[in-house]
């Protein structure tokens, strides 16, 4: 609760009701496209229209239920909502611990509570938008992996309406589709203590969800030429993920994350071989091969357009934290004795790192934030890639309609 409170104290004293970026397009456009619709047709087509890369239809329902609860679009708001994802992923890794693990479950929670609930995704923590979609296409997936791990029809028809929303969070979202259906044949024809019928069902609704998130889809970043990219250039890819992988642990230093990469990544390739052997695989090891395939799709969309170093932006390393709990619990799954002495040493690791990225990145969150408010408050509404007397009519209008209210400190208005 002290951790989870300080956290909470920390967002409420710099939260802005500010729109930033993607958060002009995808929440404030979104809302006046729901406000100026005619038929559900044209609710459907605000819902599902594309973003980018990506359709964030799931993010968009959670934005229009909090306006109709509120009366206005109110960004800090979003904000609250959009970090809860991070204390129910903590709550998740601790559901993940097998049985004759359980009795580690409030150390793995505050470990998994120092880790995630601090500043290290800085450019995350205050920005509505991404931190939807990076927070929950995680957390969606680990719903999807857990339940599909759970017998019964209820806890499969909610991982396909997790999987269903992960899909729609962020384009990652899709892989979730292939990690369930690998599951479910290993639990059916490795553990078979799953009916054949299921598989059917999932791949129905697969094709489904993936059909309607390709309709009328364009985008340059295709598959093939991501793999032209990839073989042109193998080396620099591989390294860009394995940064990626250890970014949330090297404190903006390439050389330490891609030791830490290398490492972390290692040794989840040995645990998972040695659990694959042993009969021993659970959702954990599939939520760890969706992270780990979520983040070579991060690299195989970045790297052919960046150096390496540009695999250390804060936002990544949010997968880089989870990468690592999802090691720690895989280890612990292993059936280890770990004493109290070693207990204290790793819970003070956690909380040191904590406390270093307090200190380390708050200066640069205030820094970022310092900026957002000069750039709004002098009506500077700009997306990168947009014109800019589109995105600032969209901000214009939603003041003018009472569909967004600054604050009272701006002058925008």
């Amino acid at each position: 609760m002290a951790i989870l409170g300080y956290f909470a104290f920390f967002l409420y004293g710099r939260a802005l009701n500010m729109p930033y970026h993607d958060d002009i397009l995808d929440i404030l456009k979104f809302v006046l496209a729901m406000h100026d619709s005619q038929s559900l047709a044209d609710s459907l087509a605000a819902v599902f229209e594309q973003y980018n890369d990506h359709r964030t239809g799931a993010s968009r329902l959670v934005y229009y239920s909090l306006f109709l609860m509120q009366g206005e679009v109110d960004f800090r708001t979003i904000t609250f909502v959009a970090n809860l994802a991070l204390p129910l992923l903590a709550l998740l890794y601790v559901s993940s611990l097998a049985a004759e693990a359980r009795r580690y479950r409030l150390w793995v929670l505050v470990i998994g509570l120092f880790i995630l609930c601090q500043p290290r995704a800085y450019g995350l923590v205050l920005w509505a938008m991404s931190s939807f979609a990076f927070y929950y296409v995680c957390f969606y997936a680990f719903v999807t992996l857990h339940l599909l791990h759970r017998p019964g029809l209820l806890p499969f028809v909610g991982a396909l309406a997790a999987a269903t929303a992960c899909s729609f969070s962020l384009a990652s979202g899709q892989l979730i589709w292939v990690l369930g259906l690998v599951s479910l044949i290993w639990q059916i024809f490795a553990l078979r203590n799953r009916s054949v019928a299921v598989l059917p069902v999932w791949l129905l609704v697969s094709v489904a969800v993936l059909a309607l998130y390709r309709y009328q889809f364009s985008s340059p970043n295709t598959i093939s030429a991501m793999l032209i990219y990839f073989w042109q250039t193998p080396c620099h890819h591989i390294g860009y993920f394995l940064a990626i992988v250890g970014s949330g642990f090297g404190f903006d230093h390439l050389p330490i994350s891609l030791a830490i990469g290398v490492a972390v990544t290692s040794f989840i390739i040995w645990v998972t071989g040695r659990d694959l052997l042993d009969g021993r695989l659970t959702a954990l090891h599939f939520f760890t091969a969706f992270m780990l395939a979520a983040v070579l799709v991060i690299a195989m969309g970045r790297a052919p357009y960046s150096n390496l170093d540009y695999a250390l932006v804060d936002r990544y390393s949010f997968a880089s934290l989870n990468i690592l709990l999802c090691a720690l619990v895989l280890w612990l799954n292993r059936g280890v004795e770990v004493s109290v002495t070693r207990q204290a040493v790793l819970l003070g690791l956690a909380m040191t790192f904590s406390l270093a990225s307090y200190r380390h990145y708050t200066p640069l969150m205030d820094e970022n934030r310092a900026l957002r408010t000069e750039q709004f408050e002098r009506g500077m509404y700009w997306v990168f890639g947009h014109p800019f007397h589109d995105t600032a009519s969209i901000v214009r209008r939603a003041i003018e309609l009472g569909i967004y209210r600054p604050p009272d400190s701006s002058t925008s208005s």
